[in-house]
């Protein structure tokens, strides 16, 4: 009797072991895949000089491709203005981001903080990851932001 009650102890030490090696494994898999994402939606970005529209459907249909289906509360700072996409569909306008509303990603848009260069901006982004396990389901959605390097001529003259 004392062996078996032993043998259940030592069996569960190693189950519990192994849904936290498991739970690691998984965030591991989950934080580099979004930083992967943003990377490329930063890229993207550069690329288009700005949010353009041909930009923003090239970032949709990468996000879609890609297999995001997250979306989250927009982080508003005072001071600048934040803007939502609400769906990955192609020519969707992206909106003024409202607090509490969910979108797929967030971006702003900073410009007027060089004295010299006055048409250069730069944009922050946010992406929204959940860390899902199969058995606890939704455990926690975490944002993943990124910033662009400054871009001198921006065509989006409208996200200002």
């Amino acid at each position: 009797m004392r062996q078996s009650i032993g043998g259940s102890w030592i069996f569960m030490l190693v189950i519990i072991f192994t849904m936290i090696f498991a739970g690691y494994i998984a965030l591991t898999i989950n934080y580099s895949k979004s930083y992967r994402v943003k990377n490329e939606v930063l890229s993207i970005i550069e690329k288009s000089q700005g949010f353009t529209q041909e930009g923003i459907n090239l970032i949709n249909n990468y996000l879609t491709q890609s297999g995001y289906k997250n979306a989250g509360a927009c982080k508003i700072v005072s001071g600048s203005k934040v803007f939502g996409v609400e769906k990955l569909e192609s020519n969707v306008i992206p909106e003024q981001a409202v607090p509490g509303k969910k979108y797929s990603y967030c971006f702003s848009k900073y410009t007027g903080y060089h004295s010299y260069y006055k048409t250069r901006a730069y944009y922050r982004v946010t992406l929204f990851f959940k860390f899902d396990l199969p058995i606890f389901h939704e455990l926690s959605t975490f944002d993943v932001e990124g910033q662009t390097s400054e871009i001198d001529a921006t065509y989006d003259y409208q996200f200002n």
